[in-house]
């Protein structure tokens, strides 16, 4: 599972004494209800999937934060983008 880029780059800077680790998941927590919205998961590196359209692309997980996008085309060739240049269709 790829992380929430937002809530890790957050958690930098919540409360103290708690591991950075420790800080993730309690931020996790606190916006389950209200989670972040793809393009945050996906990281402000993340780059635009070629089925949805949208920059839900992962920085580093390589896989598209977009769970409608995901879920219904999650086993079609081509949609695990990397590397880029060497997917086979």
């Amino acid at each position: 599972m790829a992380s929430c880029e937002k809530c890790w780059d957050d958690s930098y800077s919540y409360g103290e004494g708690d591991g950075r680790v420790d800080r993730y998941i309690k931020l996790l927590a606190e916006r389950r209800n209200r989670p972040c919205s793809p393009e945050e998961q996906a990281g402000p590196h993340a780059t635009e999937c070629r089925t949805c359209k949208r920059r839900t692309y992962h920085q580093h997980a390589k896989l598209c934060m977009n769970p409608n996008c995901f879920t219904s085309e999650a086993a079609k060739p081509g949609h695990m983008q990397w590397p880029p240049d060497r997917v086979k269709r």
